[in-house]
């Protein structure tokens, strides 16, 4: 649920179908408002996107993974200044999570290994 995704900070990303209905969107941007969400309307029908993600008619998708997001936001960088901006922001995310992910397993391996941080 996109719903759960945004509010438990999950979401990276949400996509809106452009024939989503208007009560629809404010929800949506009422529930993303205090959140650190992009909120995108791409130029599909809720039907193109649920064939997309694998559903039925669905008029709204949180995507939860930040490499994915960005990927995807690469991808349609070229309609507008929107979604570039989404793009570069989120594959900045994307970049930060992998060094993080990098991180820890190097620390990880020098934990078994007995390596210690040297003393200054």
């Amino acid at each position: 649920m996109v719903s759960t995704a945004v509010s438990g900070g999950k979401a990276r990303l949400v996509l809106l179908a452009s024939d989503l209905g208007d009560g629809s969107r404010r929800k949506v941007k009422n529930l993303v408002r205090h959140s650190n969400v992009i909120v995108l309307e791409i130029p599909v029908t809720k039907e193109e996107l649920g064939i997309a993600v694998g559903r039925g008619g669905t008029g709204i998708v949180a995507v939860t993974d930040a490499g994915i997001a960005a990927s995807f936001t690469e991808k349609i960088a070229d309609l507008g200044d929107e979604y570039r901006s989404a793009y570069e922001e989120l594959n900045r995310s994307a970049e930060r999570i992998k060094q993080r992910r990098k991180e820890t397993a190097a620390h990880r391996t020098n934990i078994k290994a007995g390596k210690r941080r040297a003393q200054q």
